[in-house]
């Protein structure tokens, strides 16, 4: 598989148009919380709040990695969506810059 290195901007967007997150909540694909710790206090998030790494896939084969804060509720922080790190589209993987070193 072809690996391509791009900027945070183009991976939200790939992420975005191909309906990952909204495909995850629908139950279409799975999504697989692979870390799961107490946000550090300089995030700025809410007491309680939990830094996660969620995984996507398709029919078993990975298609995102993403960051997310999860507050107590079970709502996302920050933006408010989850934050891609890598995303597979149409056999290319998409991979953020400061990811790639």
């Amino acid at each position: 598989m072809k690996t391509k290195t791009v900027d945070a901007t183009t991976l939200r967007k790939l992420f975005n148009e191909a309906g990952l997150y909204e495909r995850s909540r629908s139950g279409e694909i799975q999504a697989l919380v692979t870390y799961d710790q107490p946000a550090h206090p300089r995030s700025g998030q809410p007491p309680g709040t939990r830094s996660q790494l969620v995984t996507y896939y398709e029919n078993g084969k990975e298609v995102a990695t993403v960051h997310q804060f999860e507050l107590k509720d079970g709502s996302l922080g920050a933006s408010e969506l989850p934050d891609p790190k890598e995303v597979v589209v149409d056999g290319v993987h998409y991979i953020l810059g400061t990811l790639a070193s």
